[in-house]
């Protein structure tokens, strides 16, 4: 093995050895299996957070460090959500946790507005593993309540596809006559694709909302600066035509804005695309969280 100090010694420039020791002596303060098991105690699933911290640990501040230091920051504020940590308990019954790795790439390419996808692997002795990729770009140019949004949104399509791989897997839901949710995931999900980001759209527009809001309500304060909610609550969304006439309603951010992402399943065609009075509230709604609020609410 290379002993660091001395190749530093004898093959840098005292700049370039300084820079070195300064990310050595950064990455130090960062004890990575601390953090994971500290934020996995607080999140639905055992997270991974060793990349996200490799970037951050770095000297050299660019766009990758950036976005980095933005997504664990929100997702600091997001563990702080009693309803994130137990978000498939309150709705599934199921407390087994699964394992999730997240990494911030560039020129990620997705078709919805989300700007993340999950992986599912396999690995050995039958295991699995599941790397939820968000987008560099858009966690630097959107709200951190977007982010937030993002990482929910990410996090129920990572519990789906592993729910999936086993269609006998999870608890009986007691809300749907003892169903069991393998059963239900086969209706969503027809002719075996299991992958289908519309099927679970559906699902989650249909089951997941209430707890996708209440997320987002408990980490609105931390995320949402006061003067912004302040300039939000003095909206008025007015259209003749259709007859709508309402100042902002919060309960209403928390539910449209937990919409955005979930385009083109049935649900949501029929809850809002063939809604007009629906669909001018949504676009008003996810505009303004998607693009009003602020982006530097966390510190980069």
């Amino acid at each position: 093995s290379i002993n660091v100090a001395n190749y530093l010694y004898d093959y840098c420039t005292p700049e370039s050895k300084s820079i070195a020791i300064n990310g050595i002596d950064t990455y130090n303060n960062y004890n990575i299996d601390l953090i994971n098991s500290e934020h996995s105690q607080k999140s639905p699933y055992n997270v991974n957070l060793s990349k996200v911290i490799d970037s951050i640990a770095l000297p050299q501040r660019d766009s990758t460090k950036i976005a980095n230091q933005k997504f664990l920051c929100v997702y600091d504020k997001l563990t702080d959500s009693p309803t994130f940590k137990n978000l498939f308990i309150e709705t599934f019954g199921d407390s087994e946790k699964f394992d999730v790795k997240f990494e911030i790439v560039n020129n990620l390419s997705t078709n919805g507005q989300t700007g993340g996808l999950v992986y599912l692997t396999h690995g050995q002795l039958n295991s699995v593993d599941l790397t939820i990729k968000l987008n560099r770009d858009k966690i630097i140019s959107r709200p951190s309540i977007a982010v937030a949004r993002t990482i929910i949104h990410e996090s129920i399509h990572a519990y789906l596809k592993l729910k999936y791989r086993d269609c006998n897997s999870g608890a009986t839901l007691d809300f749907l006559n003892n169903i069991k949710l393998g059963e239900l995931l086969n209706e969503y999900f027809t002719n075996g694709q299991c992958n289908s980001g519309i099927g679970q759209h559906g699902f989650m527009t249909d089951y997941m909302l209430p707890m996708m809001q209440n997320c987002l309500s408990e980490v609105m304060n931390d995320l949402v600066p006061l003067d912004h909610q302040q300039k939000a609550e003095g909206l008025t969304f007015y259209n003749q035509q259709l007859g709508v006439n309402q100042l902002w309603d919060w309960d209403n951010f928390y539910f449209f804005f937990s919409l955005e992402g979930l385009q083109e399943s049935n649900s949501h065609i029929e809850l809002i695309q063939n809604n007009a009075s629906a669909k001018f509230l949504y676009d008003k709604y996810r505009y303004t969280g998607s693009y009003d609020f602020s982006k530097n609410s966390c510190p980069e």
